[in-house]
């Protein structure tokens, strides 16, 4: 918007000088001695003209004694107006064409704001972010005058989720469970937002997404989560039988299910890297007929390298404090596309981001082909940044590089 505010000015100075130069040279021309030295050599021009005439016999003597006359008069006149005066006694025409100048000057920019004001689009000024933060706002202070309301209470723990809120997010979360404890759809989004802010699917956030099954064993939130908690704890033959189920009820072809297919082969990987044999199924994709992500791609998705802490800050950290390492994409909401962590004492560590490492199956590493890849340690044990945090980024980072040193040399302010 600055930047916006800039141009225009420019333009606005520059019109001003289209016009306003010309009506300062003018008074210029017209004003002083050098109007008086004019006024001469075109006395002078005239004269010369009516004596050719009446020499050449264009004019008789007395047409010329009454050019003459008039010819004097109107030098005369002129002799008689003051430097700078009109004849009248009026004020002096460079202070007229000042203020013509100045005039037209303030009058522009005037007419130019007033113009946009009324025929421009003036809210397009204010980013769009900074458009869907007010909003945000506005809904939260509804929802003081509107405590009851559960879907409101939804709507604004959804815009926290997507601006980073986490923590008013999970409370306007909790207000929604408590208005609709028997929404699955409400208690699966709650257990999402749960374990974005402490980094696991276990505790809380799995009870909820027991119980959101419990009420709708097809819900496909509630069944993405279960899956990615279990291969989080391991349990990678559990964890493919929840794809399979989540497979089931997702359109044939559609882009969840390309998305499912790739999770189901990610677990796959993941499992054969540990040494765990898995028994031989038909990929959910081409029992279906359609096209089954390959394998290779899947494997290649992800990011791995070294968090290391500058030695300036080691006393800024406690051995105990938290410490998130995690992706997110280079141009989209901050919510992480891959999350693991750790604590200061493991310093300097090696990681591994991958779609095993993700929060949810709609957001994956494989989905990006660039990436920021940033390394915390959470003061206060939040994964939103607060100021005191110590952080370190690197960008961009292609999906599928190896080696990334991620140097922890900054203080959150």
């Amino acid at each position: 918007m600055t930047l916006f505010w800039i141009l225009c000015a420019l333009l606005v100075l520059l019109a001003v000088a289209f016009v306003a130069l010309p009506l300062l040279r003018a008074s210029r021309i017209d004003t002083g001695p050098a109007r008086a030295a004019l006024n001469a050599e075109v006395y002078r021009d005239h004269l010369l003209e009516l004596d050719r005439e009446l020499a050449d016999g264009v004019l008789s003597t007395e047409q010329h004694a009454i050019a003459r006359a008039e010819l004097d008069r109107r030098a005369l006149a002129e002799a008689a107006v003051p430097a700078g005066l009109t004849p009248a006694g009026s004020a002096p025409t460079v202070r007229r064409g000042r203020w013509l100048a100045s005039g037209t000057l303030a009058l522009v920019p005037v007419l130019a704001i007033t113009g946009y004001l009324a025929l421009g689009n003036p809210a397009a000024l204010n980013p769009p972010d900074q458009q869907f933060l007010q909003m945000v706002d506005a809904l939260a202070e509804k929802m003081k005058a509107n405590p009851d309301d559960a879907q409101g209470w939804v709507m604004l723990a959804r815009a926290y989720q997507i601006t980073g809120r986490m923590p008013e997010s999970i409370a306007a979360f909790e207000k929604a469970s408590a208005l609709r404890p028997d929404d699955a759809n409400l208690l699966a989004g709650h257990a999402d937002a749960l374990a974005m802010v402490q980094g696991s699917l276990s505790g809380k956030p799995f009870e909820l997404i027991v119980k959101a099954l419990k009420l709708d064993p097809k819900n496909q939130t509630a069944l993405a989560l279960a899956a990615t908690a279990a291969m989080e704890n391991g349990q990678f033959a559990e964890s493919i039988a929840l794809w399979r189920r989540l497979a089931a009820v997702v359109e044939p072809g559609s882009a969840d299910r390309t998305a499912v297919d790739q999770a189901i082969e990610q677990v796959r990987q993941v499992a054969l890297a540990k040494g765990v044999a898995l028994a031989d199924a038909p990929p959910v994709a081409a029992a279906a007929g359609s096209t089954q992500a390959k394998g290779p791609a899947a494997a290649g998705a992800s990011i791995s390298g070294e968090v290391t802490l500058a030695p300036e800050l080691m006393r800024q950290a406690k051995p105990d404090e938290a410490v998130f390492i995690f992706a997110r994409a280079v141009d989209g909401p901050p919510l992480p596309l891959a999350v693991v962590r750790a604590t200061v004492k493991d310093l300097p560590i090696r990681f591994t981001l991958d779609d095993s490492t993700s929060m949810a199956p709609t957001a994956k590493l494989s989905m990006h082909k660039q990436v920021v890849v940033s390394a915390r340690v959470s003061r206060s044990g939040q994964a939103i940044p607060q100021p005191g945090d110590l952080v370190g980024t690197v960008q961009p980072v292609a999906v599928g590089a190896t080696g990334v040193q991620v140097r922890i040399a900054d203080v959150v302010r």
